[in-house]
């Protein structure tokens, strides 16, 4: 029997399907069913990022104090948001001791 995605995250519960709306991205660029995301969370949330899109749709860096629509948004519901410069976008593997030292001084 074959199980498609829609269906194993059905049966996982709403977390996860949570996650998926979060991932699908909707025409003005901010997720569907992020709100439903936030809500259900019941922990400090940490996002780090490097890299947003610009009007182009190119990736493009950021800067300290640099802001987005996402991080905007993110920040308005109680997160906390670092940017790490001079990054691509996969800022985990370009820079693993600047991430890691933000996540380690997050769960203090």
């Amino acid at each position: 029997m074959s199980v498609t995605t829609d269906e194993t995250n059905a049966q996982r519960g709403p977390a996860v399907d949570a996650y998926a709306d979060v991932s699908r991205p909707t025409a003005e660029g901010a997720p569907w069913g992020t709100n439903a995301a936030f809500a259900a969370l019941r922990v400090p949330v940490l996002a780090i990022q490097s890299t947003t899109r610009n009007a182009q749709l190119q990736r493009a860096p950021l800067k300290p104090g640099d802001t987005s629509p996402w991080l905007d948004y993110v920040k308005s519901k109680g997160a906390k948001v670092e940017i790490i410069p001079d990054t691509g976008h996969f800022t985990q593997l370009e820079a693993p001791d600047q991430v890691n030292r933000l996540i380690r001084e997050f769960c203090r």
